[in-house]
């Protein structure tokens, strides 16, 4: 029997109630802010099969976000993408902060584990995010429907403990119910070190199901089960001059019909320089085996370029080259990005 789970939360407020005269009424007037990400896109023959992407423009983010507290520890995020109509919604979740050093999220939101899922799109300086970041690090999407808690502990010697808890349905975001039996969690924890080298570095956990939409999406009579399991680890070292990211994922998928499981592993390494007129460099090389037991089709990838701030993260322009040396060959791809928030 499928299960529907939801939180609600009702605030009402009669005319009839008591309230004093020299007391106005509430009217919170929220924070918007968002930002524009265009992209363009050159694909590049490198397989040999004659064939490429066209070149093309597209918005791959316009996100508009209204964020505000109606009364002290409870607030609001919501944020809208009307590039994606079909996605509009992508934040809407209520922020409880009555427990000091946490802040508890009821509602849509971001998954939790490891460094680059989480990270702002805004913050970083690839443009695709590793292909193990997309298949091990998180469910059919970024954001899911369900509980979130994060929180922070400061400790002697300047170190910080850190954790980002949620608990989901599993099926996505805007999604009316949850379509499989089991919730899933998502989950980080880790210490901080914020000196004038500020390391971070952490463990994460996944589990639950999700729906296989299998080869026909619009049939549900194939659809299946999967159950997973996650693992990760992240280090993260920041400098004036220097970032470096490193992440390795581990993971296993159940299908319930047959039994079956894959084991699949991944991960990357990234790096960009900073300097005083907001010109840097920066390289990743990233790989993912979705199948450790089949032969041949281990992916892998390098993308090198480089950034510039016209003012600080709020004006950026970044170029990306992604260079394939999978065992399947597959194309390049030259992509220039341009960001500005508001």
């Amino acid at each position: 029997m499928r299960r529907t789970w939801g939180v609600v939360l009702l605030v009402h407020a009669s005319a009839s109630a008591q309230v004093p005269e020299s007391e106005p009424a509430r009217s919170p007037v929220p924070a918007v802010s968002g930002y524009v990400q265009a992209q363009f896109t050159d694909g590049i023959d490198h397989d040999g099969d004659g064939e490429e992407a066209a070149q093309s423009f597209l918005l791959r983010r316009v996100r508009i976000r209204a964020k505000g507290e109606i009364h002290p520890g409870l607030g609001y995020t919501v944020m809208l993408d009307p590039s994606t109509p079909s996605n509009l919604l992508r934040d809407g979740f209520v922020s409880v902060g009555l427990v000091p050093r946490h802040e508890i999220r009821i509602g849509q939101q971001k998954t939790q584990f490891g460094y680059e899922n989480p990270e702002s799109s805004t913050r970083l300086l690839t443009i695709n995010r590793a292909r193990a970041s997309d298949q091990l690090g998180r469910g059919p999407d970024l954001r899911d429907i369900g509980l979130g808690l994060l929180g922070a502990h400061p400790l002697p010697a300047a170190l910080k403990v850190e954790y980002a808890l949620t608990l989901v349905n599993g099926a996505g975001p805007n999604r009316l119910v949850d379509d499989t039996t089991r919730k899933s969690f998502w989950g980080r924890t880790g210490l901080r070190l914020e000196r004038a080298v500020d390391v971070r570095a952490g463990f994460s956990y996944g589990n639950g199901d999700r729906l296989d939409l299998a080869t026909t999406p619009d049939e549900p009579s194939d659809d299946f089960e999967v159950r997973f399991q996650r693992l990760g680890g992240d280090v993260e070292i920041s400098t004036n001059w220097f970032f470096v990211a490193a992440e390795i994922l581990a993971g296993s998928n159940e299908n319930r019909a047959t039994g079956a499981t894959t084991e699949a592993r991944g991960g990357y390494l990234s790096a960009y320089g900073r300097t005083s007129i907001g010109l840097g460099p920066l390289v990743r090389a990233e790989w993912l085996d979705p199948d450790l037991d089949a032969a041949g089709d281990l992916y892998r990838r390098i993308t090198v370029g480089a950034f510039y701030d016209f003012i600080p993260t709020t004006a950026r322009l970044v170029v990306n080259w992604e260079r394939d040396l999978s065992d399947d060959t597959l194309d390049d791809a030259f992509l220039m990005f341009a960001q500005l928030l508001f």
